[in-house]
């Protein structure tokens, strides 16, 4: 055997221990069992470039087209996709190369593993896939290409223009400095023989290492690496990242400008040169500083900077980059260009609870810590103005101590413990890649060290004294020097970039003229025709593994049905709807218990709690507001009952108190709620509670204090306003997020959903009506009020007052608690841990009971004069009675090809998937022009009500990956022709639809063209081979959104909305997936996918740059 075990290193909270071997050439193997479906492979390159060209990048694009083993293109993700999985990838970081590729159980990932190593070490490197992946002029003069098209998409944006800025300032004249995926204008000077020299300096096998990660069997990946040429070449090679960085002696402050429409909001970056990367249990110790000072509302550099009524930042957070030598990077987002000069004087921040008799101790806890700017210069964007007034907050910890008391680093140690363990779990193999990369990448042995076990460390720092954590503040961040970039907006470079792009165009035509366009024209056709010869019939694939040895989760779901007593109970059992539903339990135990649970075992560490509700019947003129009170409802202040008057608990307590006792917390409208947009039943509004095994009552009262007891101090209102206008400002650079935005308004043409209410379009008019009113403290209602009409309200003056803010936020307070029968709970747990379920509802019953009857608040004292301001006049929530279900299973539709599947009836707050059947949307066509974007992205999109039951939606996601997958249609002839990064087709389930989405398009009209042609031709896909392919790649994406004891839960939850009793019922109606034949494809094709070319059937949204608009009108 050629591998050699060199160390087993345990790895505690998985149980399991990373196993290191090494190969006679130097190669690296690490292997860590981890539990579930999905097999993951590393494979990871060290690489240090020198200039601005991209090398390390253009190398990782062109490793996939060929191996001198295997010279064809496209063989690799066809094998690909019949292992299990979606295809191969890859990314480049600015000081490694990975690649990787997941499958679904490890038969799959022993067949492809050997062949992606191949292609890494032996790459063809053909100058005609340079031409297409890398750089071309076509015949029109415009330059393209997949990587150029990829990069011309981000290199001006604000994210990586800060990027490389700040590696320029902190790391200069080293190869953190350059620009690993490349910049335009120097991939352009490129040729492929700079290429092919740069694999040979880099890609010896002692230079890489790869890590596996799942449930694997060793034997057998020696087994299958034997068939890899994996010798040493005999020629010289140096390890990258061997030369010393140079020490960084002094403060740098750099100023730049970025593309922007809008010009009210940019970013402050400042960053420090933090320990060696060896140096972990020091990054450690700074990990849970940089919480401690940043992590809540209550943190320092929050409330000096974000958590105020004129905010200086509308977020501030450190990260650590695990460069060679560390750095240490604070980003300010959302920093405000122009300020009000009476605001220099205002406070950091105050909850008011604006109550005549609010007590001085609530004043003094409100200043505390606070900073006036009175000092400090008041444009954030001179140089050092932002720097000094942190620095100022530094020096007064160090020099005085936490504020908060000497134990507050101790709870933020063990804070930081429970977030690694909630990060294992969301995803362990991200984790344990993160502790193993930086002893992968730099010289050394490329063996884990004890920073794996993060937890021994934690326990170490707990011993640490106050002094300890004070001087490491001093030496990282007040003694150091300090680099500075400030990201400032300018509205004018949009438009001299867009007229200096058509500049060289009209140029290079001129200079090159028709016969060297002709020439160019011709010698791309015949490259494009050379990289897609196909494969040999001689070549045979590798058959399928069977699904069944996939490896799942463990699972067990139960649905508590709410019944006033135990005799109702029984007599429900015997309903013929419930003898359909066998999955279904009803809480004898749990008497008045106000809504349905389900309550679901599963392998995790924590409790998890989902609290929905059902806001599809809110009214229109409250919907504008869900944003506001999703982000203000988790970070506002507390008025709890007390025995004589509430009790105020002011924000930075509530942070303070439920950052100690939730490992996380969240809420949103929708699932993957975004801010702005939710992608996935909007018309729910859940919380999302995360508890530790030992502290489930506290959560459990956490929950009710949220939901019931939050109150909306103006100065909460106003500083989360400022800090979401911030984010809008931001959305609304993002030619991404404003197709999204387009999309929610094409989709729902009479704008009245939530969809609409929350989209950044909305929020932006509706955010700066309430920032108006606010400051002019205007106490009168400015609305006309909306009485049982369907539209939404057009507002008659610009503003709205802080009485009706507050009122309308506690109306959707009302609205979630006032009936039952709008609530759904999910509590998930582990196997060992008894039921939470008493425990909430003991905690229910009394928030209920307090609501209910609120003179117990004020112990029945009539002649208290003090009353809360924020008392809910809302209506009073129903009892808990026995649910009625009004869709009974002889009414249900469905209309699928098992009969032997009985989907589930479920109440009608549940079964959202089929309440809401949209009419077909009309036609839409909207251009958006956008400045300082320098390319398109695209939504074309036709209407298609199929939801997972339908007979229709196995076949038609097969014919969607038939079109999407690596080497397939869109892929070859969209970006493999270099007119766009990113193409795809799916079918959107809630929002009814089939959507073709185009990314970083640099010849956008070209990539519609194809698709057009693509639609036309796609029938003749349709083999046997293409669909069993297809049915592979679906069957990875299946388990992969179940890999993991999260994913797992929140797949149980969709199910059930989805109509499926429990998540064995939805593996077992998948199956229908195999019986997805050839006429099955026909017939949605020529049923749904017909539709793009029809105009009259077709919506098509785009968002691009000003110069673009031109060919679209034409």
């Amino acid at each position: 055997m050629v591998f050699k075990q060199v160390q087993s290193l345990p790895f505690p909270p998985l149980s399991v221990s990373i196993d290191s071997y090494q190969h006679s050439s130097g190669l690296m193997l690490h292997v860590a069992p981890i539990k579930g479906p999905i097999s993951h492979a590393y494979i990871v390159v060290p690489t240090e470039t020198f200039n601005d060209m991209g090398l390390p990048h253009t190398l990782e694009h062109l490793i996939f087209l060929g191996s001198k083993n295997n010279p064809y293109r496209g063989y690799l993700d066809q094998v690909a996709a019949r292992c299990l999985t979606t295809g191969t990838n890859a990314y480049t970081m600015d000081d490694h190369t990975c690649y990787y590729i997941t499958t679904a159980g490890q038969q799959g990932l022993l067949t492809i593993l050997p062949l992606l190593l191949d292609y890494v070490l032996h790459p063809t490197l053909t100058d005609e896939n340079f031409v297409t992946e890398i750089y071309h002029i076509d015949g029109e003069g415009r330059e393209q290409g997949v990587v150029y098209c990829e990069m011309l998409g981000r290199e001006n944006t604000e994210k990586d223009l800060l990027d490389l800025n700040v590696n320029a300032v902190l790391f200069p004249n080293t190869g953190y400095s350059k620009a690993s995926g490349g910049l335009t204008p120097d991939i352009a000077k490129l040729d492929n023989n700079m290429i092919r020299d740069y694999h040979k300096s880099m890609y010896h096998p002692s230079n890489m290492s790869i890590v596996l990660l799942g449930q694997i069997d060793v034997k057998k990946v020696f087994q299958c690496l034997d068939k890899v040429s994996i010798a040493s070449p005999d020629i010289p090679f140096t390890l990258p990242w061997t030369d010393p960085i140079p020490p960084l002696l002094e403060d740098v402050s750099k100023v730049c400008t970025f593309p922007s429409e809008d010009s009210s909001v940019g970013t402050v970056c400042l960053g420090w040169r933090g320990p060696t990367i060896d140096d972990f249990k020091t990054i450690a110790a700074l990990c849970v500083l940089f919480r401690y000072l940043h992590e809540t509302s209550a943190s320092p550099i929050q409330r000096r900077f974000v958590e105020r009524e004129d905010p200086l930042a509308s977020s501030a957070y450190f990260s650590i980059k695990n460069s060679k030598i560390t750095g240490i990077v604070l980003e300010f987002t959302g920093v405000p260009t122009n300020r009000d000069s009476d605001e220099d004087s205002e406070s950091g921040d105050s909850d008011e609870s604006d109550s005549e008799d609010e007590s001085d101790e609530e004043d003094d806890e409100e200043s505390e810590g606070d900073e006036s700017d009175s000092d400090d210069e008041n444009d954030l964007y001179v140089p050092n103005s932002i720097k000094k007034r942190l620095m100022k907050l530094l020096v007064k910890i160090r020099d005085n101590g936490f504020s908060e008391g000497p134990d507050i680093i101790n709870k933020t140690i063990l804070r930081e413990g429970v977030k690694f363990l909630e990060s294992i779990e969301d995803d362990p193999s991200e984790a344990i890649l993160g502790l193993l990369f930086p002893d992968l990448i730099f010289p050394g042995n490329r063996l884990p060290t004890q920073r794996v076990q993060q937890q021994e460390i934690f326990q170490e720092l707990l011993s640490k004294p106050t002094q300890f954590w004070l001087d490491l503040l001093d030496k990282w961040l007040i003694k150091q020097p300090i680099v500075e970039v400030i990201m400032k907006p300018d509205t004018e470079m949009a438009k001299k970039m867009t007229e200096e792009t058509q500049r060289k165009i009209s140029e290079r035509v001129e200079k090159l003229g028709p016969v060297e366009l002709q020439k160019l024209k011709t010698r791309l056709e015949e490259c494009i025709k050379e990289n897609h010869k196909p494969i040999p019939d001689t070549i045979v694939f590798p058959d399928i593994p069977s699904p069944s040895t996939i490896p799942i989760l463990p699972v067990e779901s139960t649905i508590f049905l709410p019944v006033a007593n135990a005799s109702s109970s029984k007599k429900a059992q015997k309903s013929e709807r419930l003898e359909k539903i066998p999955h279904f339990y009803f809480s004898e135990g749990l008497t008045n218990f106000p809504f349905p649970v389900q309550l679901v075992n599963v392998e995790t560490q924590f409790v998890h709690f989902k609290i929905i509700f059902d806001i599809s019947n809110l009214p229109v003129e409250l919907r504008p507001y869900l944003v506001l009170f999703q982000e203000l409802i988790l970070e506002t202040a507390l008025e709890l009952p007390g025995d004589k008057k509430p009790i105020f608990v002011p924000h930075t307590e509530v942070a303070l108190q439920l950052n100690s006792q939730v490992v996380s917390v969240e809420n949103g409208v929708g699932f993957d709620n975004r801010g702005f947009s939710a992608s996935c039943i909007p018309d729910l509004f859940y919380f999302y509670f995360l508890s530790e095994k030992d502290k489930v009552d506290q959560v459990c009262s956490w929950i009710i204090k949220i939901l019931f007891y939050t109150v909306f101090p103006k100065s909460r209102i106003s500083s989360m306003v400022s800090n979401l206008l911030s984010d809008v400002s931001e959305d609304l650079r993002d030619a991404n997020a404003v197709l999204g935005a387009l999309y929610a308004f094409a989709l729902e043409p009479t704008h009245t959903k939530n969809e609409v209410a929350i989209s950044t379009f909305t929020q932006k008019k509706f955010l700066t009506k309430i920032k108006k009113g606010l400051k002019s403290n205007n106490t009168q209602s400015n609305t006309k009020k909306s009485r049982g009409k369907k539209k939404m309200q057009r507002v008659v003056v610009d503003e709205l007052s802080e009485t009706e803010v507050r009122e309308n936020l506690e109306k959707i307070r009302t609205y979630l608690l006032a009936d039952e029968g709008r609530v759904f709970a999910q509590i998930s747990k582990p196997f060992d841990v008894a039921s939470p379920l008493r425990q909430l509802q003991e905690h229910w019953k009394k928030a209920i009971h307090i609501r209910t009857h609120p003179k117990i608040q004020n112990n029945n004292n009539n002649n208290n004069k003090t009353k809360s301001k924020y008392k809910n006049k809302g209506k009073k929530p129903g009892k808990g009675k026995a649910y009625k279900n009004k869709n009974s299973n002889k009414n249900n539709n469905n209309n699928n090809n098992v009969q032997k599947h009985t989907l589930l009836s479920s109440p009608n707050f549940i079964h959202h998937f089929k309440v809401r059947q949209n009419a077909p949307f009309p036609p839409v066509l909207n251009l958006t022009p956008i400045g300082g974007v320098d390319s398109s992205f695209i939504i074309q999109m036709i209407h298609c009500p199929v939801t997972k039951t339908d007979p229709d939606f196995f076949p038609i996601i097969v014919l969607g990956e038939i079109m999407t997958c690596s080497e397939g249609p869109l892929y070859n002839e969209i970006r493999g022709k270099g007119y766009a990064y990113d193409a795809s087709i799916g079918l959107h389930a809630w929002t009814q639809s089939i959507s073709l989405s185009l990314h970083e398009c640099s010849a956008p009209f070209k990539a519609l063209t194809e698709f057009y042609e693509i639609i036309k031709t796609i029938p003749k896909k349709f083999t046997l081979f293409e669909i069993e392919t297809a049915k592979a790649s679906l069957v990875y994406q299946f388990h992969r959104g179940r890999s993991t004891p999260p994913e797992v839960v929140g797949s149980v939850l969709m199910g059930f909305f989805k109509g499926f009793e429990s998540l064995k019922h939805e593996f077992e109606y998948e199956n229908l997936l195999f019986k997805v034949d050839k006429n099955d494809l026909m017939r949605v094709y020529e049923k749904y996918f017909v539709k793009f070319l029809d105009q009259a059937s077709r919506s098509l949204l785009i968002t691009t740059n000003p110069s673009n608009t031109k060919d679209f009108v034409d």
